[in-house]
């Protein structure tokens, strides 16, 4: 699986980075691992929720809303099943520490 990304800032300074998941999981084990993604649910962390358990990591997503990563998690396919959803305020310690027993 591919991604391509266009960061478009001005004419001058865009830039088109790709990556191949497959190739990403060849350079990196992170099995064994559990990895804390905070606004996982959102564009950027969810990419990185995604690499990261292609990765082998077990991946805990933290974020105010998570509706949006029930889909990243069914998208993935038997790699859903490494993804854990902890509804969390990252500014808010009592909130941290909820996510983090459960």
């Amino acid at each position: 699986m591919a991604a391509t990304f266009a960061v478009d800032h001005a004419s001058e300074t865009t830039h088109h980075v790709s990556f191949d998941l497959a190739e990403l999981t060849k350079m990196y084990d992170f099995t064994g691992l559990v990895v804390a993604v905070t606004g996982g649910a959102g564009i950027l962390g969810s990419e990185m929720a995604r690499a990261l358990a292609g990765c082998g990591a077990q991946v805990a997503i933290l974020d105010l809303n998570i509706e949006p990563a029930k889909a990243l998690i069914h998208s993935l396919g038997p790699h859903g099943k490494q993804i854990a959803l902890h509804q969390c305020d990252v500014l808010n310690r009592d909130s941290v520490a909820k996510a983090a027993r459960t």
